[in-house]
């Protein structure tokens, strides 16, 4: 079991829709293909009134508010999980789409549409005419949180394709044609409605189940303290929570020597969860034309580890780890082992 993506947009602004700073902020997420008016973007908006385990936040997606996820390596089979919630509408065309995409081709492999009367129907290609598949009626309840997930894996004649609603299954399609690695998630809404969506999880070997993504910002200073803040005087893991990507509040490495890296000491985990993975998610932007290398860096118990290098961008982009495991120990995490997690930045050759 690993997972390979989550996402649970707690630590994401809450901007309008018609934000350039937003569409921003997807973008160095890795999120791509949102609509717009001429240059006036319309993005998923992230709120948080009402979220699916009672705090934190979520995205809505609405008429002409869509993105498309696309992932670090194409996947032959996963298990996506994610909280969703369809929003009210005057007509029949409610809830939305989530799609399997290939992005190289630019092509559909699988439309999953949460439909109207609490209806799953799932579509091969990004058409909506006969579905290959589709669920009873009332299998999952409008207007409120429920939990969706999908598995799927490729194959050409011996492919499959099932939907569960909160752990039960609802479709289930085997021996289909899917003929391609599924490399970008996209979410998509339904006529002038749509629907709310949170706590995004992808592993490529089993059910994620009920999930809750949580945001553990860094809370006091950690073992190291090499990078200074913008202003000079703000204490390093303040300065380094700005969730705007605007420049107004950052660290940097005055050095600019290699290896040098901070640490912050993290906020807790609410209750006392079972662990799947943690991820580490740092943006970085360099500010010269020497093209400069960046990596995220943890330390748990004793161990410092670092993050995949990345290669520095102009403007803010995010950089993304996952660990599956705990590097102090090799095993899964345990909730004490969280709660004493350092993260922090790091420059590289």
């Amino acid at each position: 079991m690993a997972v390979k993506w989550s996402e649970g947009f707690d630590y994401l602004p809450e901007l309008a829709n018609n934000s350039a700073t937003m569409a921003n902020i997807w973008g160095a997420l890795g999120f791509y293909g949102w609509f717009s008016f001429g240059a006036v973007p319309s993005t998923p908006q992230v709120l948080s009134l009402n979220p699916q385990w009672g705090y934190g936040k979520f995205v809505r997606i609405e008429s002409n508010e869509y993105f498309a996820y696309v992932l670090d390596e194409p996947e032959a089979e996963g298990y996506l999980s994610c909280g969703v919630r369809t929003l009210p509408g005057t007509g029949p065309e409610r809830g939305g789409f989530i799609r399997l995409i290939n992005p190289i081709l630019g092509t559909v492999l699988a439309n999953i549409e949460i439909a109207d009367y609490g209806v799953i129907r799932v579509y091969t290609g990004s058409g909506t005419g006969t579905p290959l598949g589709t669920s009873a009626a009332g299998v999952y309840p409008e207007h409120i949180w429920f939990q969706l997930e999908i598995h799927f894996k490729s194959g050409t004649g011996d492919g499959m394709l099932e939907v569960r609603i909160n752990g039960t299954t609802v479709v289930s399609m085997v021996d289909i044609s899917l003929l391609d690695g599924v490399g970008a998630i996209g979410f998509y809404p339904s006529g002038d409605t749509g629907y709310d969506l949170d706590n995004l999880v992808l592993d490529d070997a089993t059910w994620p189940g009920m999930v809750r993504c949580q945001w553990l910002p860094p809370a006091s200073a950690g073992d190291s303290t090499e990078w200074e803040p913008w202003d000079g005087t703000t204490p390093n893991w303040q300065a380094a929570n700005n969730n705007l990507l605007d420049d107004q509040k950052f660290v940097f490495n005055p050095s600019d020597e290699p290896g040098d890296y901070d640490l912050y000491d993290v906020a807790p985990l609410v209750n006392t969860p079972e662990i799947l993975a943690v991820t580490v998610k740092g943006a970085y932007r360099q500010s010269d034309a020497t093209q400069q290398y960046v990596q995220n860096v943890i330390k748990s118990g004793s161990t410092v580890t670092d993050g995949a290098v990345t290669p520095a961008n102009p403007t803010y982009r995010f950089v993304k780890d996952v660990f599956n495991v705990d590097p102090d120990t090799g095993i899964g995490w345990t909730y004490p082992a969280v709660n004493t997690l350092q993260i922090g930045p790091k420059q590289q050759d």
